[in-house]
């Protein structure tokens, strides 16, 4: 977890970037 927490940030965007983008494509698939 140590090794982890040196890319805390960079996961963290990644994560949300991927939550925005499921969002976008369930929104999408709504209409």
């Amino acid at each position: 977890m140590s090794s982890r927490r040196v890319h805390g940030k960079e996961e963290d965007v990644l994560v949300k970037t991927e939550c925005v983008i499921f969002l976008e494509l369930t929104t999408y698939q709504m209409r």
